[in-house]
């Protein structure tokens, strides 16, 4: 995804807009990681509010697709103020977590996500007879 300052101001207006909502999903010991297909990037259980408009669905997965390449240390300065501008607005949400945006979680993003490629092989397979994500 390329960013531009256009994408570093439309997530800082979002972040100001839904930070009293981000706040109130704070960090929970028993959180599990997730692979969010939609986004190609790890999810922690705690993160998203049930409940979301389509804005806030657009503006997740942008973020969530930025912490991934943070995990992998691949992320370009206006990611890192993105990031950055979100941390101080909405410090409480577990999204924020540091410990979130860490390599260890290289490994755990790549099984999570080849997990999830088998069992759209699987699902196509049964729909469709043959698939073709089995030879890419």
């Amino acid at each position: 995804m390329q960013v531009t300052q256009d994408t570093v101001d439309f997530c800082k207006s979002l972040s100001k807009r839904y930070a009293l909502l981000l706040n109130q999903f704070p960090t929970k010991e028993n959180a599990l990681p997730m692979y969010h297909l939609m986004a190609d990037a790890i999810v922690w259980s705690d993160e998203l509010p049930a409940s979301t408009d389509s804005t806030f669905k657009r503006y997740f997965v942008v973020l969530l697709q930025m912490r991934t390449r943070a995990i992998f240390s691949s992320l370009d300065p206006l990611e890192m103020q993105i990031l950055a501008d979100i941390d101080l607005v909405a410090p409480d949400w577990a999204f924020c977590d540091k410990s979130r945006v860490d390599s260890k979680h290289q490994s755990a993003f790549l099984e999570l996500q080849e997990k999830s490629r088998m069992e759209l092989v699987e699902y196509q397979k049964r729909s469709y007879g043959t698939c073709k994500l089995e030879n890419s």
